[in-house]
């Protein structure tokens, strides 16, 4: 109990800190952009991050996480409104909105659905924070335990998760991490400050930089591969009201409940998020559902709605869970995060709150103010972005191009970045057509310096000892049970397609 205290002391201080007007003005710009961008069916919630991480780099450490929070926060929330409206989602973790949306704005009661979608949206969102709050000393103590060894298995085992999980075939995404691997260790060995794979530019000694890498898979690439599709949107006329009635609160509260511990949960596991949230959440939904909440679902359930966005977005605060205890993103999302973070040289994992006294609950306010934010805003400008989606790709793609390369180049004050990032667009682009996954590719390049340094580590440790000296540690022998599974099910269900 008195643990409990101090640590509601402690964020009720952080808490002071964000309502500084620096602070809420960089969570309202990042909910604004957020949801425009998550609404936009051409963008996502990973271009967003991706891009914006570039202008974070320029704040000071308490405003980015303001702002990159409620980015992530807003744009979850955005993919909502081209659901219900023009059936395309704006991000995937809001195909099962579509599905129960679009039928309400057929029936003209699309404002019904978007209110829901903004209530559900915030009550996930602060379950996400909850769940934070509270899980968060109890991973902590156990990620204290972790040594070198441990560290260097949970960094494969987020790289085979992630590979295992994007796509038919898990082979390609290993393919795609173990690459990732290879760009992390390009610059100076961190024990030896011996060049790696530099051939002999300088500018490579610091490493090819995680921003433009990123802005250039998942933005420039991303504009490449959508510009010359065509985008014949219809809006229906009238939308009607969309403010939110709390008098549905009781109606969807058990859902809601269900769907908030599910998502966030389901966030915590790395690499899984909040796409496969919604469809765990909205399908758990759907089969306790009872007659007639049960027959409207296809045809334009609010029930639906409810668990799908409050499972999406409890997401958010369940993937920074394994992030700031144990090092590991909780999705790709989450690894672009950490790569904002570590711009502000802010190392995550065990020794987080010895490094950084106060950021973990300051995480918490970030995280609330967020929401509140969250729910007003999208009440604000639901409407006018809903009329932003009949602007023809031809037009909107284009306009991406300069912030990528004003992104890439304010990472680093260098055209080199610039370089960088046209090349990744490239082989990111490249690799789409070829059907090769890119979060395994990013997930090895967040994680790799981890695994190699935590690798020659433990080779240090247990020098001189033999090699069975690692079953000895039951921590990493559960770890290397699950890695050697992980390693099985990517192996059977890949010559399972190929046969």
């Amino acid at each position: 109990m008195q643990y409990l205290v101090g640590e509601f002391a402690s964020f009720l201080q952080q808490f002071e800190t964000a309502l500084q007007p620096k602070m809420l003005l960089a969570s309202v710009l990042g909910t604004i952009l957020g949801i425009i961008w998550g609404a936009l069916p051409a963008l996502s919630t990973t271009m967003a991050m991706a891009l914006l991480i570039g202008f974070s780099s320029v704040m000071d450490l308490h405003a980015a996480v303001m702002f990159l929070l409620a980015v992530y926060m807003g744009s979850t929330f955005g993919g909502s409104i081209s659901a219900i409206f023009v059936n395309i989602p704006g991000t995937p973790a809001a195909i099962c909105t579509a599905i129960e949306g679009f039928p309400l704005a057929k029936q003209g009661k699309g404002g019904q659905a978007l209110g829901m979608a903004i209530l559900a949206s915030t009550i996930g969102n602060l379950a996400g924070m909850i769940y934070l709050f509270f899980f968060f000393p109890l991973i902590l103590a156990l990620a204290l335990k972790f040594g070198a060894w441990e560290m260097f298995l949970l960094a494969v085992l987020g790289i085979l998760l992630c590979g295992n999980l994007t796509g038919e075939r898990p082979i390609k995404g290993w393919i795609s991490g173990w690459v990732g691997l290879l760009i992390s260790v390009i610059g100076l060995d961190p024990v030896n400050a011996h060049p790696r794979f530099t051939f002999g530019i300088k500018e490579l000694y610091g490493g090819p930089g995680f921003v433009p890498i990123m802005i250039g898979l998942f933005g420039l690439a991303e504009v490449f591969r959508v510009l010359p599709e065509r985008s014949p949107y219809t809006i229906p006329y009238k939308v009607g009201g969309i403010m939110p009635s709390l008098r549905a609160l009781p109606a969807i509260a058990k859902t809601a409940l269900r769907s908030g511990i599910i998502g966030a949960t389901i966030g915590a596991i790395p690499p899984l998020g909040p796409d496969i949230a919604a469809f765990v959440c909205y399908g758990i939904a759907k089969r306790r559902a009872r007659s007639p909440e049960l027959e409207k679902y296809g045809r334009g359930s609010l029930d639906g709605i409810a668990a799908a966005e409050t499972g999406n977005n409890a997401c958010v605060g369940g993937t920074l869970l394994p992030l700031l205890t144990i090092g590991i993103p909780g999705g790709v999302v989450a690894a672009l995060y950490m790569g904002a973070l570590n711009l502000h040289n802010v190392v995550v994992g065990p020794m987080i709150e010895f490094n950084h006294p106060g950021l973990v609950h300051f995480h918490y306010a970030a995280l609330l103010i967020g929401s509140l934010f969250n729910y007003v805003i999208a009440i604000l400008i639901a409407k006018p972005t809903i009329k932003l989606l009949a602007t023809p790709r031809q037009i909107l793609m284009p306009l991406l191009i300069p912030l990528c390369v004003i992104g890439s180049y304010a990472s680093g004050v260098s055209m080199f970045d610039v370089y960088v990032m046209l090349l990744s667009a490239i082989a990111g682009y490249a690799l789409n057509r070829n059907g090769v996954p890119l979060a395994p590719l990013c997930m090895g390049i967040i994680l790799g310096p981890l695994a190699d340094t935590s690798f020659r580590r433990a080779i240090a440790i247990f020098q001189g000892q033999p090699p069975w000296i690692v079953l000895t540690r039951p921590v990493g022998v559960v770890l290397l049970l699950i890695v050697g599974w992980a390693a099985y099910d990517g192996i059977v269900r890949s010559l399972r397609v190929q046969r």
